[in-house]
């Protein structure tokens, strides 16, 4: 007899995952903006995070995210950080902010489903429990896509003072 996956719903702590993405929008304000730039050395075409130069030319320097900009641009940047394509002819990939925020909101998202179902791998053999966990992750980054940075996290630390 195989049990039934119970999912986790409005009672249980989500805690975890609005922490991710209040760390995430307080931690790039004020940082450096980045964006993919072609390179191309010998055979090797790869994708680079760069600092991006303010396109007015109203700086010399580079911009620097701000509480009024928007957090799905934000998510859509890159982080810094590469990672190698494995592929003939490509070399580096920028890793993107939604990617890794993404990815650690998944993680946050399992421990409660593993809370609630201890043996979630053992009964969840056709993966749709990890994939409701994706659905999920996207979910929540997508229903802070349209907040400014400074929203979200007055939004997040709103919640934290009444409801969490």
């Amino acid at each position: 007899m195989t049990s039934k996956i119970v999912y986790p719903g409005g009672d249980d702590d989500w805690g975890r995952v609005f922490d991710l993405i209040l760390a995430t929008a307080k931690y790039w304000r004020g940082r450096t903006r980045l964006a993919a730039e072609s390179v191309r050395r010998g055979n090797d075409n790869s994708l680079l995070p760069v600092a991006m130069p303010d396109p007015d030319g109203w700086s010399e320097g580079t911009l620097e995210w701000t509480g009024d900009d928007y957090f799905e641009d934000l998510l859509e940047s890159p982080n810094g950080q590469t990672i190698a394509t494995h592929m003939s002819g490509s070399g580096l990939y920028p890793e993107f902010v939604k990617g890794a925020l993404g990815a650690d909101i998944e993680s946050a998202i399992w421990s409660l489903m593993e809370k609630k179902n201890p043996d979630v791998d053992d009964i969840s053999d056709d993966g749709s429990a990890y994939q409701w966990v994706i659905e999920e992750a996207e979910g929540f980054l997508n229903d802070f896509s349209s907040f400014t940075i400074d929203g979200v996290v007055q939004h997040i630390e709103k919640m934290e003072r009444t409801e969490r």
